[in-house]
């Protein structure tokens, strides 16, 4: 997690660093955070699952029908993975909680770093929902395999929401 004022070029680091990977060998997915944003719910995760929803249909990877349609009532873009009418339909989710739509953004995230490790980007999580953060959060520290990385440019200005986040990654480190 980057950290500094505004314009002291976290996020030049940060690119000069992601420059420096071979995106042959790992998922690389990236989504600014914008204050205009900040009180959408999970929305930087949208853009995110728009990344996924690419890779799963370019590389044909096969994830449980369920997970297709959770992911798909949550971050409606994921569904553009789908080329069969019929599984768009099928199941009855209402009520889905956040705690189940996390399981799944977990084992879905798990999955993908069996085949390569997963590097998720974050810019400007100050921006960031509180939700947002907490998925965040449980994707680091559940993961099984210690093949997702997080990398994340914040400003320093004092803000509750990343205080809370970055003490619960330190209470786990």
């Amino acid at each position: 997690l980057l950290i500094g004022e505004a314009g002291i070029g976290k996020t030049k680091i940060k690119d000069k660093f992601l420059d420096l990977i071979n995106t042959n060998n790992v998922y690389l997915f990236q989504c600014d955070c914008y204050q205009a944003e900040e009180k959408y719910s999970l929305k930087p995760w949208n853009l995110i699952f728009s990344q996924v929803a690419y890779i799963i249909k370019n590389e044909n990877i096969v994830i449980p029908l369920i997970w297709k349609n959770i992911l798909s009532r949550t971050f409606p873009v994921f569904a553009l993975t789908y080329t069969n009418e019929e599984d768009k339909q099928s199941g009855n989710y209402i009520g889905i909680t956040i705690a189940k739509i996390e399981e799944v953004v977990l084992n879905l995230f798990n999955e993908l770093s069996k085949i390569r490790k997963v590097i998720l980007v974050f810019d400007d999580i100050q921006w960031m929902d509180e939700e947002s953060l907490m998925f965040l959060s449980r994707i680091i520290l559940k993961q099984n395999e210690n093949n997702i990385i997080f990398i994340g440019a914040c400003r320093n200005e004092y803000n509750i929401k990343i205080e809370n986040f970055t003490a619960e990654l330190v209470k786990y480190e």
